[in-house]
């Protein structure tokens, strides 16, 4: 032991007198004053292309601020029209408008010197989420068809920053709902017109075990359950308005929106809908008056046990098959998750690629008895699929947090002005929870517009959790309004 200690103490001196020895001689100089020379270089290059970038943005700023194209933007009314149109529009109009209504609020807050963007609620896991998506989209199997799914998964991120971003006012929240509420009504009068026209589906449909059904409504949807799964998200929101409102002839309006919807909701014969928007009202009608929790769950299952007892035939029939395990879409799921399991198992860690092409792609080796199918009817073992554990992981991270920040909202006391704006969070939790449950048996955003759904009231929560958070005291005004109104009025002020 001391002359191992004898011998490194010896090399270390040798090491030190080297470097004394480099330091002092021509060469070492000149390696310093080439190092210093190499990292003044790029830095002095990089802040003078800053600088001057930086000038130009700010001699483009006034320009902005005056341009007429971003004060006649409608960007206070935006959510309105993106929450009522959305589910109307196709897929690649939606994600356009989206990304254009985000660019234009990012413009118009530049040009006016506001902050860009807010910290939003959940902000790690949403990135981390967003990250591990963005991986599994590069890593794919099928790289093309990912990077369109990546586009699409992007784009439902960047809504849900958007209705966080732009809904700014408890009157911009309540215009978003009857938004809502609108176009959820007009989606199920279209497919009421399907059910009176006496379309037939008979794909949809397991005839045996379902004698007298023919017809399951979609209206502008690709099938029953991806409309069902739009409903699950808006009906909530549409409940709210009926609770909050105060005048008569707007509560009586609100519910005569929840009452088509429901009717639409009812003739898409979607099983796991009905049982997600049973427990969505649950969990509002809970919230709304915590000490009434017990009844409200009690009313709920009364309803339940009341439209197997006496309800329409058809629903009866519908309800009596998921418990009698009979019905073949019951087989056929368990047959699809035991073959998605094995494909699990085979891509734990990293998932076979986002989308339904890396699915499509893999999932044949893995299928048992010939169960073909285009997705795994479970959003869990989609993700698990498609991501990998981490992305399922991040995933259920990012729903812990914002469920959390949607009940701390419902829960606080608020004045009287503000009680729409807590039964609005207290519906994007009751929405977000449903939705999570009927993902369950089915992959509830396999439809991208249904997805917009969710995420749409995902943000609109996160928008509410933060005006109710800026709010305060009961009887305050927000001090985060105030401060936004104060630095527009100090932009235009200096436009002028």
């Amino acid at each position: 032991m001391v002359r191992e200690s004898r011998t490194a103490g010896a090399l270390g001196a040798l090491w030190r007198l080297a470097a004394i020895v480099w330091e002092g001689s021509l060469f070492g100089r000149l390696s310093r004053e080439a190092a210093r020379a190499g990292a003044a270089w790029p830095s002095s290059l990089a802040g003078t292309a800053a600088r001057r970038a930086a000038r130009r943005l700010e001699a483009l700023r006034p320009w902005a601020a005056g341009s007429a194209l971003l004060r006649a933007a409608p960007l206070d009314r935006l959510p309105a029209y993106l929450a009522m149109a959305f589910p109307l529009l196709p897929t690649s109009l939606d994600v356009a408008l989206i990304w254009a209504a985000a660019v234009a609020l990012l413009l118009r807050r530049w040009a006016r010197g506001q902050a860009l963007l807010r910290r939003p609620a959940a902000a790690w896991p949403l990135g981390l989420f967003a990250a591990a998506v963005a991986i599994s989209a590069l890593a794919s199997v099928t790289p093309l068809p990912s990077l369109v799914s990546l586009v699409l998964w992007l784009s439902q991120f960047l809504l849900f920053l958007f209705m966080f971003e732009a809904v700014t006012s408890p009157a911009a929240v309540r215009g978003v709902q009857w938004s809502l509420a609108l176009g959820a009504a007009l989606t199920s009068v279209i497919g009421l017109a399907q059910a009176y026209a006496g379309i037939q589906t008979p794909r949809w449909i397991d005839e045996q075990a379902n004698p007298g059904l023919s017809t399951r409504v979609f209206s502008v949807f690709d099938d029953p359950n991806a409309l069902a799964s739009y409903f699950t998200a808006t009906l909530p929101f549409i409940a709210a308005l009926v609770l909050s409102e105060r005048r008569w002839l707007l509560k009586l309006g609100a519910l005569t929106l929840l009452g088509v919807t429901l009717a639409g909701d009812l003739y898409t014969f979607s099983r796991g809908g009905w049982l997600a928007a049973v427990l969505a009202f649950a969990i509002l009608g809970s919230l709304w008056r915590p000490r009434y929790f017990p009844l409200a769950w009690a009313a709920m299952a009364a309803a339940l046990a009341a439209l197997v007892a006496a309800g329409p035939h058809a629903i009866q029939v519908r309800l009596e098959s998921l418990a009698s395990g009979q019905d073949t879409s019951i087989q056929y799921r368990f047959a699809i998750w035991t073959g998605v399991l094995h494909m699990v198992r085979a891509y734990l860690w990293t998932g076979v690629g986002l989308g339904q092409s890396a699915f499509a792609a893999v999932y044949p080796h893995f299928m048992i008895a010939g169960t073909e199918a285009a997705h795994a009817h479970d959003i869990y073992l989609e993700l698990l699929a498609e991501t990998g554990l981490p992305g399922l992981l991040l995933f259920l991270w990012l729903a812990a947090a914002l469920a959390f920040t949607f009940l701390r909202a419902a829960l606080r006391r608020v004045a009287s002005g503000a009680e729409g704006t807590r039964l609005a969070a207290a519906a994007a939790l009751a929405a977000c929870v449903a939705l999570l449950f009927e993902g369950l048996t089915d992959n509830v955003w396999f439809s991208p517009r249904a997805a917009m759904g969710l995420w749409l009231g995902a943000g609109l929560g996160a928008a509410c959790a933060r005006l109710l958070r800026a709010a305060g005291a009961p009887g305050e005004a927000p001090a985060e309004a105030q401060k936004e109104a104060a630095e527009g009025g100090a932009a235009c002020a200096s436009s002028t």
